[in-house]
């Protein structure tokens, strides 16, 4: 509502891949006392229908592109999926040119 200006007609879904954070979300107990006030709103959410909570696995959590240091594989496939078109340049898989040769020994980094 505070993005569009207009009024919502049905709840917002907010995937999460944190199961216990979900059920005491969805169903929190008197015992949950302990925690600070400010960390019930979601429970307030989704008790009053403003959000619905969905499980989603972590690999498929696409906004881990925006809140994690991923490989360069899973990074273009969120690029993909979020931005819906080809992943960006320095999103794509680089494959390593074959010189032939071995690879040169490395030496140990000297800290001056």
């Amino acid at each position: 509502e505070e993005l569009t200006g207009a009024a919502l007609c049905e709840p917002t879904l907010v995937h999460t891949d944190n199961q216990p954070a979900q059920r005491v979300a969805e169903h929190a107990a008197s015992r949950m006392r302990h925690i600070l006030v400010k960390y019930h709103y979601i429970r307030e959410c989704v008790d009053t229908k403003r959000i619905v909570l969905s499980y989603l696995a972590t690999e498929h959590m696409i906004a881990d592109l925006l809140t994690k240091i991923l490989p360069r594989p899973k990074t273009a496939q969120f690029c993909t999926m979020l931005f819906d078109q080809r992943p960006l340049p320095g999103c794509q898989p680089r494959a390593r040119p074959h010189s032939g040769r071995s690879p040169r020994p490395s030496t140990p980094r000297q800290d001056l």
